[in-house]
């Protein structure tokens, strides 16, 4: 009796409230899918890059990585970043810039100019990531678990699908296909977000 009394009774049936996903997180989650398939397609293509670049497993592996520690000491920086002057125009020239650099890899000779470039795409991947979380986030409304799942599922997706992909290209058209492809798309997404996603600043919506 006493317990019922202070602690009020909670309704353990499922909300019949109708959940409705903002179309920009789909948009939103379409360009994180192309950038995750970029940055894992290099994988199947490891012999591609001791061919033409002349690397080592190891050096390999220290290309692979390089993103991530880049990426690690940007993230926070660009978050505030993106808080001050607005998330969608971080993101969209994070990921425009990230597609261009995508395409940059064929032309990398050496092990010193692929590290390099490989080490900005994880700075890029900070202006990508970090804005977009907000973004999902900001525009999920009630709905932020679902928001999430959905963005989730497109990078596991781009994850899984990068490698199959860039193998298949690699395999029968040549090792540059599968950057060309997916920084294409890439950029034709920060394009596209452009126009079809609207400004998030301080957590509020700019016209």
């Amino acid at each position: 009796m006493l317990v019922s009394k202070l602690v009020p009774e909670i309704d353990a049936r499922p909300s019949k409230e109708k959940i409705e996903i903002s179309k920009e997180i789909f948009y939103i989650s379409i360009a994180l899918f192309f950038t995750v398939a970029a940055l894992a397609s290099i994988v199947p293509l490891e012999e591609g890059f001791i061919e033409y670049m002349g690397l080592t497993p190891l050096s390999f592996g220290i290309t692979y990585s390089s993103y991530i520690f880049t990426r690690t000491l940007f993230n926070t920086p660009v978050g505030r970043l993106s808080d001050r002057i607005g998330r969608k125009k971080v993101f969209v020239a994070g990921i425009i810039l990230l597609g261009i650099s995508t395409i940059l890899i064929p032309f990398c000779k050496n092990f010193g100019q692929i590290l390099l470039l490989r080490s900005i795409q994880g700075v890029l991947v900070a202006f990508v990531y970090s804005p977009a979380t907000a973004l999902i986030a900001d525009k999920s409304e009630k709905s932020l678990g679902v928001g999430m799942g959905v963005t989730n599922s497109s990078l596991t997706l781009g994850l899984a699908a990068g490698p199959i992909i860039a193998g298949v290209l690699g395999g029968f058209v040549g090792f540059s296909a599968p950057f060309y492809v997916f920084g294409i798309m890439i950029v034709l997404s920060g394009i596209f977000t452009t126009f079809s996603v609207s400004e998030v600043k301080n957590g509020k919506k700019v016209k």
